[in-house]
């Protein structure tokens, strides 16, 4: 036995090394290592996992499922805590462990797979579509077949009659394996079994086939999910039998078809009775999309069933997967090639047009007594009033019972269209409105009316309560063609299934391939911005566009600088089309801080301002609560002021800087200036270079992004550079008249010499005068002497400035 102090302590941390494995253990630990000890696996059978626990030397162990595929060693001290030539025992051993268990299974793997061949050939294909398992999940046959006449082999595979036998291939195209599925009389359900000893790691069974046009891969844990799933879409669906087998696939898969998105079909396991079972397929999905890029997983979304969760959950079958949402769909009355139509939406959503999701729920509206619904007394006839109530009322009931994906946020009103929240615009609103009143029994002459649809409409604003989801604070989301794109706490990055929960309110117009890349954009950038920090830090702010100021607060704004056939056009165009023109505006910097604040209002759903100039008088403190990203107040004409807090970044191009502006440092550090100070010559000159880039390189360009965002969130702050610094302070010097005049003049600050402030101020209007500035006036120049660090004082022939003229420029 081992000299270590306490072989209990040991014990326990290998309890907690199997758990970590989502295999806890629930018997005492065996410690003879001569030989595997069977336990139970949470996902499969009683006898699928098994372990080695070692007492002597170092306390260690290894563990290895086979209906999961995953296989890990344990040791109970760290290398450093330990001699070199106990830790190299330790190698040894389990290099000895894994070599035989290599052997075991190799010769294991090929006398199942033989055996699991002759039962899959002599079994009858013909009459598997009416199987009482195919029939109940609603499914057809895709390659199945029933064991007919029993012998030796089925016996010895325990295959018996009626046993329906899915085959399972590995990466050559062999069979390794069967899924056998039979009806258990005692517990009266159907279990899915593999054969015990033969290969499940990696080994898969796929429905239909990959062709240019179908080169999406979709993936599902058991056969009638994948099954329902290729009826309702028809790509290509891949089963692995079991979440911790979806990595060992993909890996093959990849493989094979390096080119191809795969879409992971995950079941939702939240409602396990067993508690280890709970979120097993979504954790697995993750893990896989993490791994894997062009990588997504759905998860099925039952609040279509108009069930609530918690009746949901107290099923005795509670719903896991697609198929379950399909079978309920059609038990509950829906034509099947709707339901089939429902499966396809969830698992690649296409945005529905408003029209036909306003459509969808006019369908669903019946007509109502409003005499009844108002409890008006006999031949008391109902009033505008109660029309306009009862409507509303009605609606907003409907839409809470039935999980309308329609909510309202400040006086916005978004629909969910299957890939994010559209913004419904008023008139489509008051259109819908008065054709539910219509519906429900309204007289038409009175429901098509535009002053009756506009007081449903404002009945509606002030009974809604349909709140936003809640969105996870801390998360960085960007939602694209093929998904949504997510940065994990761990810094691991994956891309997953839209989910209504997010709140994304937009959709970027590409989809996301990690190996795309942007060679004209990167050349384009190098001939106009050479300096690469300049470069990284454009990719970083593009960044921040997407980074909630809940999450990151770094309170600034985008200025690119320069006089004209510089390149800030192309980036403009390149920039506004990666993110969509519905999600950008381009409002002045005096029209979003004006006192107004409609403006301001128009900026609540979009991710960035990208103005092409900056001229203009600005409000300054509007303007740094803007840049910070803090509440700021707006409203709607004729609307009530509302306060924004999830609002556009800030972006503007410009010939010159602002100046007349507040000579604050607050001011003055809200600003991130890059200098475009190349000119490109006429002969040099792509006018289509922006157009190039748009329609071959958004997706490339958008990875370039990801990288200056990951660096963002790193360094929590946008990367250093000595000539952002400079520019700074040079547009500080240049947009105070009164520091610029000084500087020019060469004044500079004397303990003893001073200078009458009234003469001093007659030649700096003259200066404003000769040079085009603005001049402040006498009381501002005052304080705007003291703030470049020069003594004023009053003495008996005026307020003078200790100030004096030298031979060299010395002001800083």
């Amino acid at each position: 036995m081992s000299t270590y102090h306490n072989i209990s302590i040991a014990e326990q941390m290998f309890r907690d090394f199997l758990a970590s494995n989502e295999h806890p253990l629930d018997k005492e630990i065996d410690h003879d290592s001569n030989k595997f000890h069977y336990f139970s696996c949470p996902h499969g059978g009683k006898t699928d996992a098994r372990y080695k626990f070692y007492s002597d030397g170092i306390p260690s162990g290894y563990f290895k499922c086979w209906y999961c595929g995953i296989e890990d060693d344990f040791i109970s001290k760290q290398k450093n805590d330990v001699s070199p030539q106990e830790w190299q025992a330790h190698l040894n051993r389990l290099a000895e462990i894994k070599r035989q268990e290599e052997r075991t299974a190799k010769k294991q793997y090929s006398d199942h797979a033989e055996l699991a061949r002759t039962v899959f050939s002599t079994a009858l294909e013909a009459n598997a579509f009416e199987h009482d398992y195919l029939l109940k999940k609603k499914v057809q046959n895709y390659g199945l077949k029933i064991v007919g006449t029993v012998n030796q082999y089925t016996e010895k595979a325990k295959c018996y009659q009626g046993t329906l036998l899915v085959p399972c291939y590995n990466a050559n195209n062999e069979l390794v394996n069967i899924e056998r599925i039979y009806l258990d009389k005692k517990e009266d359900k159907y279990k899915k079994r593999p054969l015990a000893g033969a290969q499940r790691t990696g080994a898969f069974y796929m429905l239909g086939e990959v062709t240019p046009d179908k080169a999406t891969i979709l993936i599902a844990e058991g056969y009638s999910t994948a099954a329902t799933i290729y009826e309702s879409l028809g790509y290509p669906t891949v089963i692995t039998f079991n979440c911790g087998n979806i990595p060992p696939v993909i890996q093959i898969l990849r493989d094979i078809y390096p080119q191809s998105q795969f879409i992971i079909a995950a079941d939702d396991d939240r409602w396990q009775k067993d508690a280890n079972r709970r979120h097993a397929g979504e954790n697995a999905a993750k893990k896989a999309c993490a791994e894997f890029s062009n990588t997504t997983y759905v998860l099925p979304d039952f609040s279509v069933l108009g069930i609530s969760e918690d009746k949901l959950a107290k099923l005795e079958s509670p719903p896991t997967d697609f198929n379950d949402l399909f079978v309920f769909l059609v038990n509950q009355g829906l034509a099947r090639n709707a339901a089939l139509a429902e499966i396809a939406r969830q698992i690649m959503p296409k945005p529905i047009p408003h029209a036909e999701i306003l459509g969808r729920l006019i369908n669903k509206i019946n007509p109502v007594n409003f005499r009844e619904q108002a409890a008006l007394r006999e031949g008391e006839s109902p009033k505008n009033n109660h029309y306009q109530i009862i409507v509303v009322e009605y609606l907003l009931q409907l839409a809470k019972s039935n999980h309308w994906g329609i909510c309202k946020h400040l006086d916005f009103v978004y629909l969910f269209n299957g890939a994010y929240w559209n913004l419904l615009d008023e008139e489509e609103l008051k259109i819908f409105l008065g054709d539910v009143a219509e519906k429900m029994g309204v007289d038409k002459f009175k429901a098509r009316y535009f002053n009756f649809r506009d007081h449903l409409y404002k009945q509606f604003l002030a009974l809604a309560r349909l709140p936003k989801p809640e969105q996870t604070k801390n998360c960085v989301r960007i939602n694209l063609k093929n998904g949504t794109f997510e940065f994990l706490p761990d810094g691991g990055v994956l891309l997953r299934g839209f989910d209504r929960n997010d709140f994304l309110t937009y959709q970027l117009p590409f989809e996301y391939r990690s190996e795309s890349v942007a060679p004209l954009f990167h050349a384009y950038l190098d001939r106009v911005l050479p300096e690469k920090k300049l470069q990284d830090i454009l990719a970083e702010y593009l960044g921040y566009i997407f980074i909630p100021s809940s999450t990151l607060k770094l309170e600034k704004t985008l200025l690119l600088y320069g006089t004209g056939a510089n390149g800030k056009s192309v980036f403009y165009e390149v920039v506004r089309n990666l993110l969509g023109e519905p999600n950008t505006s381009e409002y002045s910097l005096q029209s979003l801080t004006d006192d107004t604040g409609y403006y301001r209002a128009m900026i609540a759903n979009k991710l960035v301002n990208y103005a092409s100039e900056i001229n203009g008088k600005l409000e300054a403190s509007i303007f740094k609560q803007l840049v910070s990203g803090e509440p700021v107040e707006a409203r709607f004409p004729y609307g009530k002021p509302f306060t924004i807090t999830q609002y556009a970044k800030l972006i503007f191009n410009c010939n010159e800087l602002p100046k007349d502006v507040e000579q604050t440092e607050a001011y003055f550090r809200r600003f991130l200036i890059i200098p475009f100070g190349v000119t490109i010559p006429d002969s040099e000159q792509d006018k289509q270079l922006a157009q190039k880039i748009i329609s071959s390189e958004l997706s490339g360009v958008f990875n370039w992004i990801l990288e200056g965002l990951q660096r963002l969130i790193k360094q929590k702050s946008f990367t250093e550079c000595d000539i952002i610094q400079r520019t700074r302070e040079q547009y500080e010097l240049e947009s105070d008249s009164v520091k610029t005049f000084l500087f020019e003049k060469g004044y500079s600050s004397s303990p003893t010499d001073y200078v009458l402030i009234k003469s001093l101020y007659e030649e700096y209007r003259i200066f404003c005068t000769d040079d085009g500035f603005k001049p402040v006036n006498k009381t501002n120049f005052k304080r705007r002497l003291e703030a470049s660090k020069i003594q004023t004082a009053r003495m008996n022939i005026g307020n003078v400035a200790y100030i004096t003229k030298i031979s060299y420029k010395n002001f800083g």
